[in-house]
């Protein structure tokens, strides 16, 4: 691993090449099992989209269509009130699905 890093390494002065930890087949998953799609907050210039826990790729035509109409602050062709990342604010009841 280091080896790999190390022609990086003089670009970044000060990142340690050396490994903390590696995990394989990390799942990304909301806390209600949902993606997250949406502007971080209102306002905002980021866009979230993310929390597809890896079956997200079946749905990226989509996800990738809504993320745009955001960014182009076009109206998306769904609600998308069940996917906003502002959800899980601390004023917000979090919904578990069925099953979860």
């Amino acid at each position: 691993m280091a080896a790999a890093l190390r022609p990086r390494h003089s670009g970044f002065p000060g990142l340690e090449p050396d490994r903390v930890a590696a995990k394989m087949c990390m799942v990304t998953d909301s806390p209600d099992g949902q993606f997250l799609l949406g502007r971080l907050h209102p306002g905002s210039r980021i866009i979230v989209a993310s929390g597809d826990t890896g079956h997200g790729f079946k749905h990226a035509p989509a996800i990738g269509e809504l993320a745009a109409q955001i960014a182009l602050g076009e109206t998306p062709f769904i609600d998308l009130d069940f996917l906003d990342p502002a959800r899980f604010a601390a004023d917000r009841p979090l919904v578990r699905p069925i099953g979860r």
